[in-house]
């Protein structure tokens, strides 16, 4: 009996350790892996990246060979490494996505693909689809083209909704400063897609889109794409003292009896006649007349007759 209690109990830890999606945790921040809608972003538990994806399709879009979005990729982790083997068919090639924390405030993020199908493709890498309310008023630091150097509550890009290009971003935020560095070969593009209802990847509320976008893709040799992400939280508030409050305390005597009032009378009587004084009250000492006009109202008389002999 103590074998199978034993057996049930390991059983039952490791469906809830298979349960936990997994992901690496740094100094006030983590990302996780979260299946079909990529790699999820929190700093101070607040999710600023909400998604991630990959998508493998013809130069001109008429055509989409791979989506991670249609396809969890397999998932596997050593040590401080996340690494995402997608399923790509086997005859077109491989696609791999590796996260590795470097230090407790540095991770980094690369993707590594190889197309043998002998049709041209491009690769759209999104490393993040960014909560854009939680990122407004942030200073913007980049090397590159900037359309601005603050996100402000309406967007302000360029052409195709471009905050940035280039190769180095940082935001200085409540939450802390988030600097991205891409390597020197990957593009790196941010997009405001707060006024641009067609951006499919806004529909869950204003959002930034930040990766690698459309890129051909060398067919028959291995393309690495990588980027590298600081965060450095901000510290959280040390805790405040305790408050003492003196709340003077009267005694208050008969506080548990209820407030006088009218009886409810139902059905709701057409007309009330009310005196002066106190409420209506019927004295339980002396005998009570009722008058009824017919008939018709003895019911209602004997009722009030009973209830008056049951409680007195």
């Amino acid at each position: 009996m103590q074998r199978l209690l034993a057996w049930f109990g390991g059983l039952w830890l490791l469906s809830g350790l298979m349960g936990q999606p997994a992901g690496l945790k740094g100094d006030g921040w983590e990302v996780r892996y979260r299946g079909g809608r990529g790699v999820e972003l929190r700093i101070l538990g607040a999710t600023i990246g909400r998604t991630s994806s990959v998508q493998i399709a013809a130069p001109d879009w008429s055509r989409g060979y791979y989506s991670s979005a249609a396809n969890g990729a397999k998932v596997s982790q050593e040590g401080d490494t996340l690494i995402l083997r997608h399923p790509v068919a086997p005859e077109q090639g491989e696609l791999t996505e590796t996260l590795r924390l470097i230090d407790s405030y540095t991770l980094e993020w690369s993707l590594q693909l190889r197309w043998d199908a002998d049709a041209p493709a491009i690769v759209e890498w999104c490393i993040g689809v960014w909560n854009a309310a939680l990122l407004v008023g942030a200073a913007l630091r980049g090397d590159g083209m900037l359309a601005t150097d603050r996100l402000q509550p309406q967007p302000i890009t360029r052409e195709d909704d471009r905050l940035f290009d280039g190769r180095e971003l940082s935001f200085e935020t409540r939450l802390g400063i988030l600097t991205l560095q891409a390597e020197q070969n990957t593009p790196f593009a941010v997009l405001d897609g707060r006024g641009n209802p067609k951006r499919g990847w806004g529909a869950e509320g204003p959002a930034l889109w930040l990766g690698t976008l459309g890129t051909t893709i060398p067919r028959g040799q291995v393309m690495t794409l990588r980027y590298q992400l600081r965060i450095e939280p901000k510290s959280l508030p040390q805790s405040g003292q305790t408050l003492e409050l003196h709340v003077p305390v009267e005694s208050v005597p008969d506080r548990w009896l209820p407030t006088p009032r009218e009886p409810v009378l139902i059905p709701p009587p057409k007309i009330v006649w009310r005196g002066e004084g106190a409420p209506f009250v019927l004295p339980a000492a002396q005998p009570v007349q009722v008058h009824i006009e017919s008939e018709a109202y003895r019911p209602a008389a004997d009722a009030l007759a009973r209830e008056l002999a049951r409680y007195g």
